[in-house]
């Protein structure tokens, strides 16, 4: 319970130190409260070190993770969008898909096992066990990761293909050309995605290529239309709780993570009497009792997505934005 008050301490802190510096608490006054808040953050983040020290099992901590990967892919493309043409990161992203696709379907998996996709067997989970051994990977299954070394291959091509469409969007071409341009590549990656499939199946928890193509098309579609509906028809109306999402993005994922931990560790008694996690609780007791188990949980999922919102939104109207 210590470690969770203190780590509580520090994210209150934290917010706190990153709401003082919006624009409308640049006084001094304000700002020597910052400065103390930013002393009770780093004391708190001490204390969390030096409990981690003594009393982490770091012989179970996981060392792939979302995050992680995301650091990785950054690395990788900011590299090539320093050093590399826009032509260059088209043919390298095509490079690594490629690549990842020869990797998972025609190298044998040490052990005498045939190259194969399965979750436990694949060459990308043969490679994460050798590296990080079960103990480091993720504790749900611990036998392979979602976000293990070799699939970050690909996840660079989805974040090259970010890149592209980034520099299409800055570019000088016409309104009507960036939608032209978003939709028709859209399409075509869309369609590639799908006949890819039947070679080198669509799978998000190996990032296959073909789902990297998939996904891309997807979203291209998805940017098209809206640019023309936002800018080019001007029906901006409708995008307030996605606007209210996008400028405090960092905060809603932090949070999403917490109220899902505090659900899980926060206990009450169950049918029988055992303790179980209070989500696990308002769940079976709201939505269960007169939904569909599909429907039970979307009404569970649009819940939590709405109380997100709530939370942003707070800011959105206080014109606080968490950046880092």
């Amino acid at each position: 319970m210590v470690h969770l008050i203190i780590m509580a301490t520090a994210m209150v802190a934290v917010f706190t130190r990153e709401v003082l510096n919006q624009k409308q608490f640049q006084t001094e006054t304000w700002q020597q409260r910052r400065k103390w808040v930013s002393y009770l953050a780093w004391a708190a983040m001490a204390c969390m070190v030096v409990l981690g020290i003594f009393y982490y099992d770091f012989s179970h901590m996981r060392f792939p993770g979302v995050l992680q990967r995301i650091g990785l892919v950054y690395l990788a493309c900011g590299f090539l969008f320093l050093k590399a043409s826009p032509r260059m990161q088209l043919f390298t992203g095509i490079g690594l898909l490629l690549l990842y696709w020869g990797l998972m379907t025609l190298v044998p998996v040490p052990g005498g096992i045939a190259p194969n996709l399965e979750a436990e067997t694949n060459l990308g989970a043969w490679l994460d066990r050798a590296i990080f051994s079960t103990n480091h990977l993720w504790a749900a299954v611990k036998t392979w990761d979602p976000e293990g070394l070799l699939s970050t291959i690909p996840a660079i091509g989805t974040g090259i293909a970010g890149m592209l469409a980034g520099e299409w969007v800055r570019s000088n071409k016409s309104d009507y050309e960036k939608v032209s341009g978003l939709l028709a590549v859209g399409a075509l990656l869309f369609a590639l995605g799908l006949i890819w499939n039947e070679f080198f199946p669509l799978n998000k928890k190996i990032w296959t290529s073909s789902y990297v193509v998939y996904m891309a098309g997807i979203s291209l579609l998805f940017l098209g239309t809206i640019y023309w509906l936002v800018d080019i028809k001007g029906w901006k109306g409708w995008i307030a709780p996605f606007q209210v999402y996008g400028v405090n993005a960092l905060f809603a994922f932090l949070l999403s993570g917490i109220v899902a931990r505090l659900l899980g560790t926060i206990k009450v008694p169950g049918p029988e009497g055992e303790p179980v996690g209070i989500g696990s609780w308002l769940y079976q007791h709201s939505f269960v009792n007169f939904l569909s188990p599909m429907n039970a949980s979307l009404a569970w999922a649009i819940c939590n997505v709405l109380l997100i919102l709530g939370a942003c939104w707070m800011l959105y109207r206080n014109r606080i934005y968490i950046k880092v």
